[in-house]
């Protein structure tokens, strides 16, 4: 078949679509010939295809919905966390045929393609059947994330975008309740090996010319010893990039002797994810885990060695007061002047 993957218009801030690049692995391996369009740098081909995948976040779904009505005399599947997170409302439009829910790399996507388009045999695959929407029950999550082949950058223009996002692990532990990371990548920490890590990065670098690699994962550094031992061996190898973590990371997994590694490696800038500058709202709303006099020391030591330290924080619970936004304003206030 041929196959176009598309991601659509949107607030675009220059990272690559690398989920769309490892769906297009799969296929690949398959024997498929896939084209892959950004549409936020290049508009929509007028080639033929066989069957369009459309991605993207809950926040892109009225851009998902336009983009599928352009292309609504093809087959049309949406992946990503919009389609995985809410299956019947994408369905629910006439111009979007199947939705993959969850991780579609390993198994979903595959065999979807194998059984296309006798879909019905495929499990954790919505689709539309005579005007009805049926979802069956979706899969495990992948526990070993070095079985997959590395996204297909090729099909990707590299050297149009700020940033090159690389995947190291997927899932969280931790219990914040406005977060949708337990549903669309579980609760249970899933790492690929440093050599795998590196290995993507150098192919990345060398083959590719990537200047800039942001690391795209809710947990990076859940083990720190693990990313202490990426950092060493970019050093060791002498990999010449820069990194960003702009995520979230948890500043309590951010010990002084890895910001220094994760500096000497090459990283610019950080984000940390405080969430609120209350405590109570911390252990009590958000159910966060975190000590905020943690959060301060790595805000002042990213200060002492010439690291670029942000952070995101969240205000309009139902359940804090005035004062504890009014905390969390004063928080942040006191973080920048930190060093």
């Amino acid at each position: 078949m041929n196959i176009l993957l598309v991601c659509p218009r949107y607030r675009f801030e220059g990272y690559t679509p690398t989920g769309l690049a490892s769906i297009a692995a799969i296929a690949k391996s398959l024997g498929h010939k896939v084209k892959v369009i950004d549409m936020n740098i290049e508009p929509l081909p007028k080639d033929d295809y066989d069957l369009v995948g459309i991605t993207g976040l809950s926040l892109w779904k009225k851009q998902i919905i336009e983009t599928s009505k352009k292309l609504d005399e093809k087959p049309v599947i949406v992946g990503g966390p919009w389609a995985s997170l809410y299956p019947y409302d994408a369905l629910s439009n006439p111009s979007i045929d199947y939705v993959c829910v969850g991780e579609g790399e390993e198994e979903t996507f595959r065999d979807f393609l194998l059984c296309y388009p006798n879909v019905e045999k495929v499990e954790s695959i919505g689709y539309k059947a005579k005007e009805e929407v049926k979802l069956n029950q979706r899969r495990p999550f992948i526990s070993n994330l070095d079985s997959l082949p590395f996204p297909a950058w090729y099909l990707l223009k590299l050297r149009r975008y700020r940033r090159v996002s690389v995947v190291t692990s997927r899932g969280c532990p931790y219990n914040c309740i406005f977060c949708s990371d337990h549903t669309l990548l579980g609760r249970r920490w899933r790492a690929r090996s440093v050599a795998s890590v590196v290995s993507e990065i150098e192919m990345l670098v060398t083959e590719y010319g990537v200047k800039h690699i942001t690391f795209g994962d809710e947990n990076m550094t859940l083990i720190p010893e693990r990313f202490e031992q990426i950092c060493e061996t970019l050093i060791k190898k002498g990999v010449k990039a820069e990194f960003d973590a702009i995520q979230g990371v948890r500043a309590d997994k951010l010990s002084p002797k890895l910001l220094e590694l994760m500096k000497k490696a090459g990283f610019t800038e950080i984000i940390i994810a405080p969430e609120s500058g209350s405590q109570r709202v911390l252990d009590e709303v958000i159910h966060k885990n975190l000590d905020l006099s943690v959060v301060e020391h790595v805000v002042r030591k990213c200060k002492e060695i010439g690291l670029r330290c942000g952070a995101f924080f969240v205000i309009g619970f139902s359940w804090e007061t005035m004062e504890e936004i009014q905390e969390t304003v004063k928080f942040a206030d006191k973080l920048r002047g930190l060093g």
